[in-house]
């Protein structure tokens, strides 16, 4: 009898999808406070933060770590006394952990229960079915990860837990497997929790954003929410370079204050916080949203200083000095557009783009 023709390997068909729900729960020794936090079916969902609160929190999930309190629920179902080998997550931990002695065929089929043709179709959409033999000492940095989701997939979890995978890649590599993962995340329909503490591995490849500051979760929205409209200091100052001016709040109309931040200078921010009249504050604005001219602009703009014009690739970094103050104050433009000329330029924003908070404790 002849045998049927083979066909090039394909995806598992993918589990019902699955949600996860973390409920009140916290670890003191993890300094995890009380948490809430869900995430949808092909959801991609980062924890931006510095410390171990991210990654703290998918070792709550994976079972390396048990809560001292609230609820871990995967589909509906509590996974808090589930042991870590019986939980069906994907797991790509940080630094990867793989084997120096397996290949990368090997790697695939690694976990318990995986086919020979669940590992080809995973080694075939990662784009390594020509590495199979490989040792990950043969292999790029971009490629280990690859072979790092191959194990994490090939059991066709609906729940993958991403610890910085981004860590260490080559700058040209990251807008890929961005793309990958962004892919992998839709056509297998898995709720996807990603931990980080470099805000530009969350950028460009979160659905939403939770920013993470001693434990707590101080805010969980889409990135161009928490860009423009963070709810904190703390978030402001997580989501990418931001000046900030310290200042005295003079008075507001609605939600537009009047900020002294020298004796002689005056700005306008939308008022976050509640502050009184004769208040200290913070005002805070995103230096792409500052414009520059070589002329006065007219009411509200500030007369200005050049001290250094810097060309970073794809735009030029300007520093200048304010006024007659020693306060300085950075804004950017595309790199297609010249520095303004000569030294005296005039600076200004948006009321509503520029952020007005009360200081936040060292």
């Amino acid at each position: 009898m002849r045998s049927p023709p083979t066909s090039p390997p394909t995806t598992p068909p993918a589990r019902p999808p699955a949600a996860i729900a973390i409920l009140r729960a916290s670890a003191t020794r993890l300094g995890l406070a009380e948490l809430n936090l869900t995430v949808a079916p092909a959801e991609l969902v980062t924890l931006l933060g510095t410390g171990t609160g991210p990654s703290a929190v998918l070792a709550l999930l994976a079972g390396f770590a048990r809560a001292d309190a609230g609820e871990l629920l995967v589909a509906g179902f509590a996974f808090d006394r589930t042991p870590a080998h019986h939980r069906g997550l994907g797991v790509v931990p940080r630094g990867l952990a793989l084997f120096p002695h397996l290949d990368v065929a090997a790697h695939a089929g690694f976990s318990p229960g995986v086919t020979r043709a669940q590992a080809e179709a995973v080694l075939h959409r990662l784009g390594l079915t020509s590495f199979a033999r490989r040792l990950p000492h043969q292999l790029s940095p971009e490629l280990r990860l690859r072979v790092a989701l191959a194990r994490a997939l090939a059991p066709a979890p609906t729940v993958l837990l991403l610890d910085d995978p981004l860590a260490g890649l080559p700058t040209g590599s990251r807008a890929a497997v961005k793309d990958l993962l962004r892919a992998l995340c839709t056509e297998r329909g898995m709720a996807v929790l990603h931990a980080t503490g470099d805000v530009a591995h969350a950028l460009g490849l979160s659905d939403r954003i939770g920013v993470m500051q001693a434990g707590r979760l101080l805010q969980l929205a889409a990135p161009r929410t928490l860009y423009e409209d963070p709810v904190s200091l703390s978030v402001a100052t997580s989501l990418g370079p931001v000046n900030r001016l310290a200042g005295t709040k003079l008075d507001q109309e609605d939600d537009i204050a009047r900020i002294r931040i020298d004796s002689s200078l005056v700005v306008e921010a939308k008022l976050v916080d509640e502050i009184a009249d004769g208040a200290a504050c913070v005002v805070t604005i995103r230096p792409e949203r500052i414009a520059v001219a070589g002329s006065d602009m007219g009411e509200g703009a500030i007369p200005a200083r050049l001290v250094e014009a810097l060309f970073e690739g794809e735009h030029t970094r300007l520093r200048f000095a304010l006024g007659d103050s020693a306060i300085a104050l950075i804004a950017s433009r595309p790199a297609g557009l010249p520095p303004p000329r000569g030294p005296a330029v005039s600076l200004a924003w948006q009321p509503h783009h520029a952020h007005a908070f009360r200081p936040e404790a060292a």
